[in-house]
């Protein structure tokens, strides 16, 4: 199946340690889309949503996986499918075929949340790595983050992060 990524699932490392089958298949956008930080995490922090706008100046890049159909319950359990997120498919002409991703469920959206500085910096070295418009990775950077406090979080973030 394709998968969309949009947050820190971009980062090809973060993705492969959840779903061992993740291969890179192609860089899209999406219009009508909004990156937001504004998904209730576990953890109390923002995480990213693919908002719908239904307005065409909006857009949102993401990176496209394929990934093994025996694979993606490792991926809706490291999302937590049903605890914040829903799974949502779209067919995209471009490509001729189904992709899926999750957004967040109307409860858990809270417009007041920062996300992590660990977790946007998966965010934007996703991004980066992929090489997505400079003007979408300034966007991501101007996002305003907070310190965790959970250092084994921290630890293994830096740990992801070093690997690129």
């Amino acid at each position: 199946m394709k998968y969309l990524a949009y947050g820190s699932n971009m980062h090809p490392i973060r993705l492969k340690q959840r779903t061992p089958s993740a291969k890179f298949y192609r860089v899209i956008s999406l219009k009508g889309y909004k990156l937001r930080f504004h998904k209730i995490g576990k953890d109390g922090s923002g995480k990213c949503n693919i908002f719908f706008t239904n307005d065409v100046n909006d857009i949102i890049y993401g990176v496209l996986y394929e990934i093994d159909n025996c694979d993606i319950r490792y991926l809706d359990k490291a999302e937590g499918l049903g605890q914040g997120y829903i799974k949502k498919f779209l067919y995209i002409q471009e490509i001729k075929e189904e992709l899926f991703f999750y957004s967040a469920q109307d409860e858990f959206i809270d417009n007041s949340l920062k996300p992590y500085s660990w977790y946007k910096a998966l965010v934007l070295e996703g991004a980066k790595y992929f090489r997505l418009p400079s003007n979408y990775i300034k966007e991501i950077k101007k996002v305003v983050a907070m310190e965790d406090a959970d250092l084994a979080r921290i630890k293994d973030a830096e740990a992801i992060l070093k690997r690129l």
